[in-house]
């Protein structure tokens, strides 16, 4: 294991991992069982939680890694959680957006295409697999670090601006008295539409608390490398549990997770009851 990262960093982050991979493997089962009933709103909320997934994946080969003291392993992996984190900010970016779209031009987001949802999704990922290139090749040599280092914090802090614009906008419209005229003949679809626009806005919150601290210091220690030792270790842990707050704001929040629970609770309840008779 690495001298500079203690065992117990290790651990802790793999415990954390984990959780994540189960939490998001949960997620995605969700959604994929009840993929019929749900609207396409929520094939980015989908791709958002494989990100993640991904994130607890790669997260638990790279902790792993420092355990055996691998280097190869360290490098490979730091490659793929930079893909899999950028695509997980990107889709909250995404996420953000497509709230404030539907909340601010209701008429325009109903008739948006499926093609749309699928070139951005699509998008998405392609940018994420660019930013993990680039970490692979600025750990290899052929990219200086400093332009890495750049470009970088450009698309992070841009990514940030964008996530903190569109939750002010999506608030705004959400608590506003005085709603649009279009939207007084349908009033059940608005309703559903703001319910999940809540959430949504609680998931971004939950994001942005975590992953905006995390972002700053990470930064500050690339260009500056004024922060001690530990602080490095608490912007990864802020970073990886920004990954596993999604999972569990849908189970309090969203009704297919409500539903999907009382299911799996009634079934084991049976499955007690079938074994104490037999």
């Amino acid at each position: 294991m690495s001298d500079a990262t203690p065992i117990s960093i290790v651990v802790v982050l793999l415990v954390l991992s984990v959780f994540i991979i189960i939490a998001n493997t949960f997620t995605v089962f969700v959604f994929w069982i009840h993929r019929h009933k749900l609207k396409r709103t929520f094939l980015t909320v989908f791709n958002l939680t494989v990100a993640d997934l991904f994130v607890g994946l790669v997260e638990t080969v790279v902790a792993g890694s420092k355990l055996n003291s691998s280097k190869f392993m360290e490098g490979i992996p730091g490659s793929f959680l930079a893909m899999a984190s950028g695509a997980s900010v990107f889709f909250l970016v995404l996420v953000s957006l497509e709230r404030a779209f539907a909340l601010i031009w209701p008429l325009r987001h109903r008739v948006t295409s499926t093609k749309v949802y699928t070139y951005s999704v699509a998008i998405i990922w392609l940018a994420g697999l660019s930013l993990g290139a680039l970490n692979f090749l600025t750990t290899n040599g052929i990219i200086d670090d400093r332009h890495y280092l750049f470009s970088y914090s450009i698309i992070t802090f841009f990514s940030l601006f964008v996530i903190c614009w569109s939750y002010l906008l999506i608030r705004k419209r959400l608590y506003n008295r005085n709603p649009a005229i279009d939207e007084a003949d349908c009033r059940k679809r608005v309703g559903q539409n703001a319910k999940f626009s809540k959430t949504v806005l609680v998931v971004i919150g939950a994001s942005v608390t975590l992953w905006a601290p995390s972002m700053t210091l990470y930064n500050i220690n690339l260009w500056l490398g004024l922060l001690p030792g530990f602080m490095n270790y608490l912007t990864n842990f802020l970073h990886v549990t920004n990954s596993l707050v999604n999972p569990v704001i849908y189970s309090f929040r969203t009704a297919v997770f409500k539903k999907t629970l009382k299911q799996l609770a009634n079934t084991e309840d049976l499955q007690a009851i079938k074994k104490l008779h037999d």
